[in-house]
């Protein structure tokens, strides 16, 4: 009865509670907001913004890559 439950110790429990704490260890650091993206709330400001934006869109479509058109 005694090696019965040093093996599921062994084999069962420990290797559980390791998996757990070693998943609960990286979340804050996963979960930060990169400063230096753009938003929607702080690019398109002004009709400059829609011009390079409708640009980007425009200049993507002329090329032929990207759509599959031979």
């Amino acid at each position: 009865m005694l090696f019965e439950m040093k093996n599921i110790l062994k084999n069962g429990i420990i290797p559980l509670i390791i998996i757990v704490f070693a998943l609960q260890s990286c979340t804050q650091e996963l979960d930060q907001v990169n400063p230096n993206a753009l938003t929607n709330e702080s690019f398109w400001t002004n009709t400059g913004d829609l011009n390079s934006g409708l640009n980007a869109v425009y200049a993507s479509l002329r090329n032929e890559n990207i759509l599959g058109i031979l």
